[in-house]
């Protein structure tokens, strides 16, 4: 009645540290995104009060 698969050990292993791996990876990206979303925020002036601002690449 039992006619599930049963994996061997090693491959055991091999997927699990598969999942692992992807999970590091993925908050790896994660952290480098804020730090880009952060510097985005502060060179646009984002974080500031004040969110209409005047450029001054508009004086040409």
């Amino acid at each position: 009645m039992n006619n599930r698969k049963k994996y061997s050990f090693c491959s055991q292993m091999m997927l699990f540290s598969v999942l692992i791996w992807k999970y590091f990876k993925q908050k790896k990206r994660e952290k480098k995104y804020a730090k880009e979303l952060a510097a985005n925020r502060e060179r646009l002036g984002l974080d500031k009060n004040i969110y209409p601002q005047k450029d001054n690449d508009d004086k040409v």
